[in-house]
């Protein structure tokens, strides 16, 4: 789903709960840790046809030494696990459960869904050492609506798993054009003491050029402005530019690259003034390395004189 693109302009918003422990914190920002719909990265049609029910990531990291007459990487972090995905019987994910930078267990996101395998609700539990839910800690759920087939709103609910009227809800609602694409994203972050954080995205699209303009705004003023390019046969995006809403300045730019039969291959991100907590500085490339089955196998995020590769492991 083509809105799953814009919501990465509020990484920087996240709560991180994580420890920083190593080099590669913030790696499986941009292609896995914040996407909820996984079916555009792992085909549900080839993870069922497989028969595959578990996806482990694990992580490796490595460096070059400061001195420059050295050319071979060297170990910092050995492999430790990332994440885990759960898939059902019709190859769509149910379940990812993260873990720390020491390997061990952190949190787990459990999806519901209906019999179209679409997302009914989300919720979420904080895991002990040996992987059970914490119940010292709270749970979140969030709902999901349709429409017409489209996603229309993803809400938090509240205490009890209450639903809350929209005006004392975490939610975001979606509208759509003709063609199924998101021309309105509204978010909106409510807290009890203090007021409410709101965001309106508007999408124009421009099919003769492969191009489309989506303007942020909060209630009082412009955010910021995103520039996407599409490929020409099937929409993908190649180069999505971030521009902010105060200065007109390019904070950051994303790049992507195909193979001719679609897949990614390449994902660059060129950072001139996005804020950000990752060791990365939010510059960086990601390489998309894919095994017989045509799924991902390995993941090898770049920065500076940093390796941070990421394993697939599909039981």
């Amino acid at each position: 789903m083509r809105k799953l693109f814009y919501t990465l302009i509020f990484l920087f918003f996240a709560n991180l709960t994580r420890a920083q422990y190593t080099i590669c914190d913030c790696c499986t920002y941009y292609s896995l840790q914040y996407e909820e719909d996984f079916e555009h990265i792992f085909d549900p049609a080839l993870i069922k046809k497989n028969n595959i029910k578990q996806l482990t990531i694990y992580t490796t990291s490595k460096q070059l030494p400061a001195n420059a007459k050295d050319t071979l990487y060297k170990i910092v972090d050995k492999e430790y696990r990332e994440m885990i995905l759960t898939f059902n019987a019709n190859g769509f994910v149910d379940s990812k459960i993260f873990f720390n930078r020491l390997g061990q267990f952190h949190s787990i996101n459990e999806f519901v869904r209906d019999n179209n395998n679409k997302i009914l609700s989300r919720t979420f539990h904080y895991l002990d050492s040996s992987g059970k839910k914490d119940e010292t800690f709270s749970v979140d759920r969030w709902v999901y609506k349709y429409a017409d087939n489209n996603l229309q709103q993803i809400k938090k609910l509240g205490s009890k798993f209450a639903e809350q009227p929209d005006n004392k809800s975490d939610y975001t609602n979606f509208e759509y054009d003709s063609k199924g694409r998101v021309i309105k994203e509204t978010r909106q972050l409510y807290y009890d003491f203090t007021a409410s954080s709101f965001y309106q995205t508007s999408t124009t699209y421009n099919d003769s050029t492969h191009t489309s303009v989506a303007i942020t705004k909060d209630k009082t003023k412009l955010f910021s402005t995103v520039n996407t390019r599409y490929s020409l046969n099937n929409q993908q995006p190649l180069n999505i530019k971030f521009i902010d809403g105060r200065n007109n300045k390019l904070l950051e730019e994303k790049i992507y690259t195909y193979s001719t039969n679609g897949q990614l291959l390449k994902f660059e991100v060129k950072n001139s003034g996005m804020g950000t907590e990752c060791p990365d500085g939010g510059n960086l490339t990601d390489e998309y390395i894919y095994s017989g089955l045509n799924l991902i196998s390995k993941i090898r995020h770049h920065y500076n004189n940093t390796i941070c590769e990421l394993r697939f492991d599909y039981r």
